[in-house]
């Protein structure tokens, strides 16, 4: 999994990525993102989690849901189960999922549009957090 814990690393993601947060944020461009909030701002005190990119299917794993387990002590994750996360979208070439597990929010996971295809728990995710709100 590719992390990313500040707009200055940021800055080597995805152009999709980046364009994600100018959306999020309002911003016209990435720099001007990048301006308004400092490139040396921590993700993880801004957004309360980091930006995670998957990268195989080990990765998903580590997407968990609110789920438990009880035969194994743990929260299924996102290739086991379907889940109504906070945000759960489908934007450019990705999936990307965010699911407040803070008080100050959490991370938010670009996977790529592949895995949708191939995991039914992440389109019925799709389906169940159209309805979130």
């Amino acid at each position: 999994m590719k992390i990313y814990k500040s707009f200055e690393e940021l800055k080597t993601a995805d152009p999709y990525i980046q364009s994600y947060f100018v959306q999020l944020e309002h911003a016209k461009s990435f720099e001007e993102l990048c301006n308004e909030i400092s490139n040396e701002k921590e993700f993880e005190s801004y957004y309360g989690g980091m930006i995670c990119v998957i990268e195989d299917d080990i990765d998903l794993k580590e997407i968990a849901t609110d789920i438990e387990d009880p035969t194994a002590n743990r929260w299924k994750s996102i290739d086991e189960v379907a889940y109504n996360f906070d945000e759960c979208c489908v934007y450019h070439n990705y999936v990307v999922v965010y699911n407040t597990t803070n008080n100050s929010g959490g991370n938010t996971y670009f996977i790529p549009i592949k895995y949708l295809y191939q995991y039914l728990s992440i389109k019925e995710s799709l389906i169940l957090s159209l309805n979130h709100y």
